[in-house]
């Protein structure tokens, strides 16, 4: 919290538990609010406490440590923002762990009523921002930015200032990552070709891992489709003929392509495909040829012979 004047009492830093403790009781008076205890401010930043308030935070139950500490932090906002305009930034949130929500919609609320700005920044996966939420921070506007992927002239901008190997593998980059900054920032790192790297194949399986059964198996199945893959496919893939591939479109990870669905980026057809167990890939192969049976010969074919089955070399015939 830095304060008008010049003085920095940065907690993080090393600070003394003096300081800190002096840091509680000032922003207390500045917010006027005698609940910004200097042994939740300790607490909060994780520093000792002073001899008689370790025995009384000893005997506060959980619940009573945690509104004391939600307390001690949007004291600490008001103060701070009373002695010059604050921006809080919290990254990630869709990371955060369910249980720091009311901490979320807390600090929400607070900024409504003082000279703080709270900025958040959110994948679409695990968004915290839903109708509870909003509902919890008591009426504080809120604007939402959607980022949608890199233009072709950014992503080309991004390579060239990035890129050390010829133009033209900038421009395959580019091409591969459709848009989405990790992934050409990735590839640009390693080169065009090869194998997905290492860190675009975490973020794939992180993604993955929080489908449900039948989403994921639905992406799985999509990813040994390629070319020709609609709804109906998958539902025969899933033997469930009211399933709906809704939650792989609102995350990003399908599209619509006219009539049929797409991956939005190759790469994360790419990591899916090469997630999947060598027994589990040849099966995924063996339905998506029976599916074709009567729709493509040709396609029929192909996936026998990925699946290993006798019959692929009388169906290529």
């Amino acid at each position: 919290f830095r304060r008008a004047g010049g003085t920095v009492a940065d907690a993080g830093a090393g600070a003394t538990r003096d300081a800190l403790r002096d840091l509680g009781r000032e922003l207390s008076d500045l917010a006027g609010d005698p609940a910004c205890a200097p042994m939740h401010v300790a607490a909060l930043l994780d520093r000792p406490h002073a001899p008689g308030e370790a025995a009384l935070y000893a005997a506060l139950d959980h619940a009573a440590r945690e509104a004391g500490r939600l307390d001690a932090l949007t004291c600490l906002v008001r103060g701070a923002a009373a002695a010059a305009p604050l921006l809080l930034v919290l990254e990630d949130v869709h990371w955060w762990d369910p249980s720091l929500r009311p901490c979320l919609a807390r600090l929400a609320a607070e900024v409504g009523g003082c000279r703080a700005l709270l900025l958040t920044t959110t994948r679409c996966d695990g968004d915290p921002l839903d109708g509870a939420l909003r509902a919890a921070a008591a009426g504080t506007p809120v604007t939402t930015l959607d980022l949608g992927p890199l233009r072709p002239e950014e992503a080309l901008e991004m390579a060239r200032a990035m890129a050390t190997g010829p133009p033209a593998v900038a421009e395959a980059c580019v091409a591969r990552a459709a848009g989405h900054p990790l992934f050409l920032e990735q590839l640009l790192r390693r080169g065009e070709g090869g194998a997905v790297p290492a860190t675009v194949q975490a973020v794939v399986l992180a993604r993955l891992d929080a489908l449900g059964p039948a989403d994921r198996l639905a992406l799985q199945a999509a990813s040994v489709f390629g070319a020709g893959l609609t709804a109906d496919a998958l539902r025969h893939v899933l033997c469930d003929p009211a399933y709906r591939p809704d939650p792989l479109l609102e995350r990003g990870l399908l599209r619509q392509e006219g009539e049929g669905l797409a991956f939005a980026h190759a790469l994360v057809r790419e990591g899916v495909l090469g997630s999947l167990a060598p027994s589990g890939r040849r099966q995924l192969h063996r339905l998506a040829a029976g599916w074709f049976h009567d729709r493509d010969p040709s396609r029929h074919a192909e996936h026998l012979a990925a699946a290993g089955d006798p019959g692929a070399l009388a169906a290529h015939l």
